[in-house]
């Protein structure tokens, strides 16, 4: 989700203030518009030659949260800009309050007084907070390009079976990562003082990848092929392909005939054109 006219991603329009937003989980995405004196990505909305919008009270309980201010002012979650050289000034940081198992990513946030995060983790671009010693992932989380996931010395973060960290930033592990379930790192860095055991699929050779936002595919990759024409990718026999990517773009995914494949799908959305082209079959 993404504002317009200064607007917050979610939350005020131009100069409006963010009102009450809870989020109890699922994959949000919201980014503040970058004019008009720009809105927050949750919060408050900015306009150039008044005051930004209040962030308002965001409450996070569950879910990934990736929060991006537009500019001059505005932050991640929180009150918008007032805008470069006028006599505004930025909306007030409202407060963010967050409980339960929420990951949260986000390029800055007003309100960080801690007494209202009992639970969670929270990724301000390169530093992590943690809201409890331990943390579970309910569900598939990404880390972004540009943002440091670090698991500190004393914290624990667990994967469980059937649940996939995909890393296209920096995991950073000077604690306890029990990955029961699966880390991607094809594009990001793993780093620091301790190891991390389970299933990590790496920037391997032998493993082809398809990306699904690419706007220009190529014609052929390992293992498989694209016709721009019906614009299917076409995944041929003995491949082993990662299909990523979060736009279909109207494409769609079809394994040859009598071909055997070891197919993986990391977060894909993948949209069918009409009721006569699946998108995957």
């Amino acid at each position: 989700m993404g504002g317009s006219l200064g607007g917050a991603g979610i939350g005020g329009g131009s100069y409006g203030d963010g009102g009450s937003i809870t989020i109890n989980g699922g994959k949000v995405i919201a980014s503040g518009d970058s004019g008009q004196g720009g809105g927050a990505g949750i919060g408050g909305g900015g306009f150039i030659g008044d005051n930004g919008g209040a962030g308002g009270n965001v409450t996070i309980n569950d879910g990934m949260v990736i929060a991006t201010g537009g500019n001059d002012g505005s932050v991640g979650i929180g009150g918008g800009g007032k805008g470069v050289g006028t006599g505004g000034v930025d909306g007030a940081s409202g407060t963010l309050t967050m409980n339960g198992s929420g990951v949260v990513f986000s390029s800055g946030v007003g309100d960080m007084d801690a007494s209202r995060k009992t639970g969670g983790i929270l990724v301000v671009e390169h530093t992590t907070y943690w809201y409890s010693n331990n943390l579970t992932l309910e569900k598939n989380i990404t880390v972004p390009n540009g943002y440091t996931l670090t698991i500190p010395n004393g914290n624990t973060l667990i994967i469980p079976e059937e649940v996939t960290l995909t890393n296209n930033g920096t995991l950073t592990n000077n604690g306890t990562v029990i990955n029961n379930g699966t880390i991607i790192n094809i594009n990001g860095t793993i780093n620091g003082s301790n190891t991390i055991g389970g299933t990590i699929i790496r920037d391997d050779p032998s493993t082809s990848i398809i990306d699904m936002s690419i706007t220009t595919p190529p014609d052929s990759g390992n293992g498989w092929i694209y016709t721009y024409s019906s614009a299917v990718y076409t995944i041929l026999n003995g491949a082993d392909v990662l299909v990523t990517g979060t736009s279909a773009n109207q494409r769609s995914i079809e394994v040859a005939a009598n071909a055997k494949a070891d197919i993986t799908l990391n977060d894909v959305s993948i949209t069918t054109t009409n009721i006569y082209s699946p998108p995957f079959c």
